[in-house]
């Protein structure tokens, strides 16, 4: 058995509230959409500034099921373009061509690894209809930069921010700058529920049709167990006939009461949680420093805030590898930076970018330099000091 103590990238601790409120709802034997779902929505659409939230079983279909809405809405045609950063998780590319659009790479910062506002001009085409920013790693994009691309060409924003919650940039919530904006429960992300998404949007029609979709596109006089209460006569008859009608063709991409619930409860400590993760960065940061001349460590957007998902660091010259493998082997877990443009499924895409002089160097250097540790709220000060003894020791050695 290994000596060595253990920082894992996620962090996720059952609370006797959380546990005591998902035994409630299965006591309750309203185990599908119901109050907790709608209260998860509401408060989730409130700390963010917007209007509506609709819940998913998973980041991914949020995205998908906003896409889709958005082609309904606007009317885009298959072939369309959306551009999206090249370094992010697959997701963000492949629901945009499981919707029928075209992605489009480009490179991202060299600093804050989000997508770069330079590079998405040089990406404009007649047949561009949108732009995905992905607020990687906790950080908002520059978003004050992205909207105004948008605004001045006309185009649409779905916010990929699976990775941030909670947090601003220039006073204005990660998730309300674009047309919709997409979070992710899944494991090891700010809020858990071991899987599950939510699209959320101040447009009416996009959150009534994301609804529609994720639940199979059926019509919005009967999404839930509960649409039909308190109605009486003709407007009882209505509901009834149309139970079974379905507006589009749609997906089953439903979430849990239970996993509801779950997530609710963590939302009454996201403050707290925030501080935390964002002082464990501080002293990993106060710890690596020293290494700054080997080691890319990350920085905080102007006028922005960071709610350190994770911590990412980018080996300068050479290869991650050996570092990472030596967190590994004393306990300390890794992840890659989100590689996209080394994966075979992707080369036409990254031939394209090349195609149409579209640089993606950034993103190159991150796939042989970029990696991430965990930084959260189950990490002590000990754990980040250990993992900055981990990293010194590795140094002397090499």
């Amino acid at each position: 058995m290994s000596s060595y103590r253990s920082v894992p990238v996620g962090y996720f601790e059952p609370t006797e509230v959380m546990v005591e409120e998902i035994a409630n709802v299965v006591a309750s034997g309203r185990i599908s959409y119901g109050p907790q779902s709608r209260m998860l929505e509401k408060e989730i659409a409130k700390i963010h500034d917007v209007e509506y939230g609709v819940l998913s079983s998973s980041g991914t279909d949020s995205l998908r099921a906003a896409l889709h809405a958005m082609m309904i809405k606007h009317d885009w045609k298959f072939g369309d373009e959306v551009i999206v950063p090249a370094t992010t998780f697959v997701a963000s590319v492949n629901v945009i061509e499981q919707v029928g659009l075209v992605p489009v790479l480009v490179d991202v910062e060299q600093d804050m690894y989000c997508i770069d506002p330079d590079s998405v001009y040089k990406a404009l085409t007649s047949d561009t209809v949108a732009i995905m920013p992905v607020n990687l790693l906790g950080q908002p994009a520059d978003l004050d930069a992205i909207y105004m691309i948008a605004f001045n060409e006309e185009l649409a924003i779905l916010e990929d921010s699976c990775e941030a919650m909670f947090v601003r940039h220039h006073g204005i919530p990660v998730g309300a700058w674009g047309d919709v904006g997409v979070f992710s429960f899944y494991m090891a992300h700010l809020i858990t529920a071991g899987v599950g998404g939510i699209a959320v949007t101040d447009d009416k029609f996009l959150a009534a049709t994301m609804r529609s979709l994720l639940n199979h596109g059926r019509s919005s006089e009967y999404i839930s167990i509960d649409d039909d209460d308190n109605l009486v006569d003709e407007e009882l008859a209505k509901v009834i006939r149309r139970r079974y009608a379905f507006k589009y063709q749609g997906y089953s991409s439903r979430i849990t009461e239970m996993q509801a619930a779950m997530a609710r409860m963590q939302l009454r400590d996201w403050e707290d949680m925030i501080a935390r993760r964002q002082a464990v960065a501080s002293v990993l940061t106060a710890g690596l420093c020293k290494h700054a001349g080997k080691l890319q460590l990350p920085v905080e957007r102007e006028a922005g805030e960071h709610a350190y998902m994770m911590y990412g660091i980018l080996v300068k010259d050479g290869s991650k590898w050996p570092l990472m493998m030596y967190l590994e082997s004393h306990g300390v877990e890794t992840r890659e930076m989100l590689p996209i443009i080394n994966q075979k499924v992707y080369e036409l895409l990254v031939a394209e970018s090349a195609k149409r002089g579209i640089g993606l160097s950034v993103s190159k250097k991150i796939i042989d330099g970029g990696f991430y540790i965990g930084c959260h709220q189950g990490m002590s000060d000990d754990d980040a000091e250990y993992v900055c003894h981990v990293v010194d020791d590795f140094f002397a050695r090499n």
